[in-house]
């Protein structure tokens, strides 16, 4: 499944080309040091929280937002995340809506893509920044996203990699990988299926 791992910088996705100035570092680069590792960034540095306020079953709606565990300000054109999930029964056609503020949802691409020979997923939605950054031991705003099926048919959560549907506050949630220029930099992706 070739949709469902990162392939490196520059490679093209359900967004086209994504090239911006950052990449992940090299394992032994040291961020700020004079061999142009500023220019990168540290992978695990970025992490993906989540919680859930509705649990409302024909919708999908996570509360998403990206912090920064590293002592310098990154950029996030070019991050992505995936929310990975079955669509289970009904359609699978499906719409995708934004509850923030229009700085956040304008920053945001969004493509609904299915994957094959997963566990506990058939599809994943990937959000792609197109600009913003978050600020060094800081985090981004709140992005409250949500997406249905164009039936209204019910989601089950219990079989979705990405589901913390249980969670009222904020928390980790590494099972919601993020991606710079599509190379995994935090986060488990769900596993091949058996």
């Amino acid at each position: 499944d070739a949709s469902a791992s990162g392939t490196g910088a520059g490679a093209s996705g359900p967004h086209g080309s994504t090239e911006p100035g950052f990449q992940v570092c090299a394992s032994d680069a040291v961020p700020d040091d004079d061999a142009g590792a500023e220019d990168c960034l540290v992978a695990g540095d970025l992490q993906v929280q989540v919680c859930y306020k509705s649990a409302v079953k024909e919708w999908i709606r996570p509360w998403l937002k990206i912090t920064n565990t590293g002592s310098k300000s990154y950029p996030l054109t070019g991050v992505s995340l995936r929310y990975y999930y079955t669509v289970d029964s009904g359609s699978t056609a499906q719409a995708f809506d934004c509850w923030s503020v229009a700085s956040v949802c304008g920053s945001l691409k969004h493509a609904f893509v299915p994957v094959t020979g997963r566990q506990q997923a058939d599809q994943y939605l990937e959000l792609a920044f197109t600009s913003g950054s978050v600020p060094a031991g800081g985090e981004t705003e709140d992005i409250h996203i949500g997406f249905h099926k164009s039936d209204w048919a019910e989601y089950d959560g219990s079989n979705d990699w990405s589901d913390y549907a249980n969670t009222s506050d904020y928390v980790a949630a590494e099972t919601i990988p993020l991606y710079l220029n599509r190379t995994l930099i935090w986060g488990v992706e769900p596993p091949a299926a058996q």
